[in-house]
């Protein structure tokens, strides 16, 4: 109990940012992987039931789909970090409203796991260099604080 007592406020926030960060490189990682790999997955037919409408959506979209007698729904069309997007081009507002046949490429292994267009990594790329770098300045500030004072203070001379 003494080791808690013992740790600053600046350590204790610079702990939970490397969690946050961490745990946010594994997901946008998940993401990456689905996304690659549902172009190899298998495909069924399935029916947006909610559609996409123009500005910003969030769980305004929706698309149910059957495999193996067992019914699922997605709110997103594709894998992104975000549960919200922008639908600015009017031809994904036709291609997905409402009624809309669409085709589904889903996870064998888990079927709820789905995308309408595979590859698409809607903010993936960006979320993981920024928790990346996150990531790497809390580690390098509470287990090297004397390299990172240094690192940030030479960078900072050039700005001046």
């Amino acid at each position: 109990m003494e080791y808690f007592s013992s740790i600053s406020e600046y350590d204790i926030v610079s702990i939970i940012a490397q969690l946050i960060s961490l745990s946010s490189l594994i997901l946008s990682l998940k993401y990456w992987r689905y996304a690659n790999q549902s172009h190899f997955w298998p495909t069924v037919k399935g029916v947006v039931s909610r559609g996409m409408e123009f500005g910003m959506s969030s769980d305004t979209f929706l698309y149910e789909y059957e495999v193996k007698g067992k019914e699922y729904q997605r709110k997103k069309p594709f894998f992104s970090t975000s549960s919200k997007f922008i639908v600015s081009n009017k031809d994904r507002i036709e291609k997905y409203s409402q009624g809309n046949v669409v085709v589904v490429y889903y996870n064998p292994i888990n079927p709820k796991i789905s995308t309408l267009v595979p590859g698409k990594k809607q903010g993936i790329v960006n979320v993981f260099i920024l928790m990346l770098l996150i990531f790497l300045v809390t580690f390098l500030s509470f287990f090297f604080p004397d390299f990172f004072n240094d690192t940030v203070s030479i960078f900072f001379s050039f700005l001046n």
